[in-house]
Formats: C-alpha cells, structure tokens, sequence
C-alpha cells in the first residue's frame, strides 16, 4: 500500500510540469491559430477594398463617358423647350431630407416636362448611384472624382426626380446627393470659417482709454 501511495505522489508531483508544458504548447498553439485568423482577415479587407477602389473607378470612367453625355442632352432638351420649372420650383434641403414644392407656369408645362428625356438619364444615375450606397464601390472616390459634377446636376433636376420617386424610385440616386451635398456643405462652411478665424487673427482691437484711467 506504502509503495502504491509513494507510486501515485512520484506520478502527481511530474504531472505538474507535464500539464503546465502541455497547456504551454496549447496556449501557443491557440496565439497562432488567432494570429492566422487576423491575417486571413487583414487579407480579405485589403482584397475588398482594392476591388471597391477598382470598381469606384469604372462606374467613374462610366459616369464621364456615358452619363455626362446624358446630362448634356437633358439640359440642351430643357434649354430649346422654354421650361422654367426646374428654376421656379421651390426646393429646401436638410438633413432630414429633401422638400419640393413644384411650380409649373401652366397645363403646357407640365406636358413638356414629361415629354422630357428625363428617364435616359436618371436611371443610369440610379444605377451608378446604387454601387456608391451599397458600399460596393468606395464612396469617398467616388466623391473626389465626380461629387462636383452629380449634386449640381442632381440638384437642378430635383423637382422632378423627387416628384417622379414617390419614396420608390430614385432612391439610391437621393441618399447619395444628400451624403454628398452634406458633405460639400461642410467643407464649404469650413472654408469660410477658416476665412474669418484668419481675417479675425490679422485684425487688430484699438480702444482708447479714458483720460485718467491710466
């Protein structure tokens, strides 16, 4: 019995460093599954944002070589049919979203307006717009390259595109003109206060102290 027991401390007291080797090794071996993982996903996020840049940059090549020509012809359309209502019409943007308050100057109008070629332009904006929202192609490229170009387009024509959408349609080509209009908004509100804080820092504060005072 003496020597069982003596068998079984001998065995209890090597166990200890055997277990502490063994989850040693397993600790290790979990450190490297991990490291592998987060290499596995810094690759995936790297091969998905080449492929958003790559595909930012053809629905870009597609906008000024297919949707400019668009806008061009919409707008001389608009010039030799004599239409005011993109003009009179009323539109009020804010985060919240966008108001239209149509003004059409009569019943002949409004038959010019449709007869437009409206609908060959605004859904090849709403396609491309779609990559942009979706986050397929990378926004902020897509911003740097065309943003200028889409909003002053997209924001003349959006009496119609908003009366035309009904919470429906259009509606990729809307979100992306209100995060880009935001976004133009603030870089211009910026300028001009980098303006001030600059005028205001170069001005000097002359007072003139009471006789006496001093």
């Amino acid at each position: 019995m003496e020597t069982v027991k003596s068998i079984l401390e001998i065995v209890y007291f090597l166990s200890g460093p055997l277990i502490a080797y063994f989850a040693f090794k397993a600790l290790g071996q979990i450190s490297e599954t991990r490291k592998q993982v987060n290499e596995t996903k810094e690759t995936r996020q790297i091969s998905s944002k080449r492929e958003s840049f790559k595909i930012a940059a053809e629905k870009c090549e597609y906008f000024m070589t297919t949707i400019i020509p668009l806008m061009n012809t919409l707008d001389k359309a608009v010039k030799e049919a004599d239409i005011t209502y993109f003009d009179k019409s009323i539109v009020k943007i804010t985060p919240e979203g966008i108001n239209v308050k149509p003004h059409y100057e009569n019943e002949e109008e409004v038959d010019k307006v449709f007869n437009l070629p409206n609908l060959e332009l605004f859904n090849p904006l709403e396609s491309f717009s779609l990559f942009f929202v979706s986050g397929v192609a990378e926004e902020k490229i897509g911003y740097l390259t065309v943003g200028q170009t889409f909003c002053g387009t997209v924001k003349y024509y959006l009496p119609l595109l908003v009366q035309l959408s009904e919470n429906k349609h259009f509606n990729n080509t809307l979100a992306l003109f209100s995060i880009w209009h935001q976004r133009m908004e603030k870089d211009r509100l910026e300028k001009e206060k980098a303006k001030i804080d600059k005028a205001l820092n170069e001005s000097k504060d002359v007072s003139i102290d009471a006789i006496g005072t001093k």
